[in-house]
C-alpha cells in the first residue's frame, strides 16, 4: 500500500505541475524557460516543506526541463519517483546510522537532490539514445 501511495502521489504531482501548470504557463507565455521556472517555483512552495524550498525548486527545474527535453510526461514521472525512492532509502539508512550521511534538514535534502541531479541526466541520455536506436 505504501508503494502504491508513493506511485500515485508522484504521478499526481507530475500531472498537476508538469502536465497542467507548465503547459498552461507555456500557452500563456510561449516560453519554455519561463514556464519551467514558474512551475518550479510553485513546486518548491507547494511540493516540499518550507525549509526545503530550494531543493524543491531545483528538483522542479530539473523535472520541467526533462519534460521540455523529452516531450514525454512519463520521463519526469519516472525521474520524480527515482528521486523520491532515493530520498526515502537514504533517509531510512540515515536514521539507522547517524553517520551514514553528514548533515540533516536542508543540507540532507540538498545532498540527495545533487545525487539525483548527477544520476538522472545520465539515465536520460541512455533513454534518449535507446529511443533513437529503437526508431532507426
Amino acid at each position: 500500500n505504501l508503494i502504491l501511495f508513493a506511485v500515485l502521489q508522484v504521478i499526481g504531482e507530475e500531472l498537476i505541475f508538469r502536465g497542467v501548470l507548465q503547459k498552461v504557463f507555456l500557452e500563456v507565455t510561449h516560453q519554455n524557460i519561463f514556464s519551467v521556472v514558474l512551475t518550479a517555483l510553485l513546486f518548491g512552495v507547494f511540493g516540499w516543506q518550507p525549509a526545503g524550498f530550494l531543493p524543491g525548486f531545483f528538483a522542479g527545474l530539473m523535472l520541467g526541463f526533462i519534460l521540455v527535453w523529452s516531450g514525454n510526461i512519463w520521463l519526469p514521472i519516472v525521474a520524480h519517483f527515482i528521486m523520491k525512492t532515493l530520498f526515502v532509502t537514504v533517509s531510512y539508512f540515515a536514521q539507522q546510522d547517524a553517520n551514514f550521511i553528514a548533515g540533516e534538514g536542508v543540507e540532507f535534502s540538498t545532498s540527495i537532490l545533487f545525487i539525483a541531479i548527477i544520476l538522472l541526466p545520465a539515465a536520460m541520455f541512455f533513454l534518449k539514445r535507446y529511443e533513437k536506436k529503437a526508431l532507426d
